[in-house]
């Protein structure tokens, strides 16, 4: 899904569900002047992009959570005063 809406800015997209857990992408050009060839191959280094991010979010999910709690976690008064007279 989220490969296809990169691509939604050139091309009209549909995904229908195939056998099992197979997808089949068509991507309908809204230009007429595309190199198909070319963008397969821009197609799939998104897939394996997208996928990567998918993988990133499941390993690191934890960590990040962890990290936007602390930045915005509040600060009180004698934390504050504390750190300005460093």
């Amino acid at each position: 899904m989220k490969t296809c809406y990169v691509f939604q800015d050139r091309f009209h997209t549909s995904l229908e569900p195939d056998a099992g857990s197979i997808l089949i992408a068509t991507l309908i050009p809204k230009q007429e002047s595309i190199d198909l060839r070319d963008i397969e191959k821009q197609f799939k280094d998104e897939l394996i992009d997208q996928q990567i991010r998918l993988e990133n979010e499941k390993l690191f999910s934890g960590i990040r959570k962890l990290i936007v709690e602390q930045a915005f976690k509040p600060i009180t008064y004698p934390e504050l005063k504390a750190k300005i007279k460093k």
